[in-house]
């Protein structure tokens, strides 16, 4: 899955500048900054939910930036959104069952997400993710936490990627 120049503005101010991304099947990646930075807002746009935005969203060399949700979903993109309260393991289970190939999670370690599935369980569900060949793409505000577990990882900041890279790459780089 790629997004290029994903940006958005509300009521004259830019929320997302250029945003450009990429989760590769078989791993998983991070979008971490700070609350309000943009990341929530990003999902919006991948999941459809987000339609007056610039830039594309691609998936396997198709450019589904005008598709609803679901047809989002019938090729291959699933996004599970905390504040929608529906994210549980048994979703999770049947999107792969359905030949996902990317599931984005919206800050999967905060709150009730994923039926208050531990931390612990929550990464060994993203390890089996990616053993299926499935990319993730979570969001997340606790740097070292996440860099833990995930192969790359994106730092957004007022709504533009600052830095991007391996776990010792964002953490031996200053910004």
């Amino acid at each position: 899955m790629e997004a290029k120049g994903i940006s958005l503005h509300r009521k004259g101010r830019a929320v997302l500048k250029s945003v450009d991304l990429r989760v590769y099947q078989g791993e998983v990646v991070a979008l971490l900054g700070a609350n309000g930075s943009g990341k929530s807002t990003f999902l919006s746009i991948l999941s459809g939910q987000e339609k007056d935005h610039q830039g594309s969203v691609i998936l396997n060399g198709h450019n589904v930036t005008t598709l609803s949700r679901s047809r989002r979903k019938k090729e291959g993109l699933e996004v599970f959104q905390t504040n929608r309260k529906k994210s549980n393991l048994v979703q999770v289970a049947e999107s792969i069952h359905d030949g996902l190939q990317v599931l984005c999670f919206d800050e999967p370690t905060q709150g009730t997400a994923l039926n208050s599935l531990t931390a612990k369980s929550i990464h060994a569900l993203f390890d089996s993710l990616k053993k299926s060949g499935c990319g993730v793409l979570i969001t997340n505000h606790n740097v070292r936490e996440c860099l833990s577990y995930v192969d790359r990882a994106y730092i957004i900041f007022e709504g533009r990627i600052i830095h991007e890279g391996d776990a010792d790459t964002i953490i031996s780089e200053p910004l």
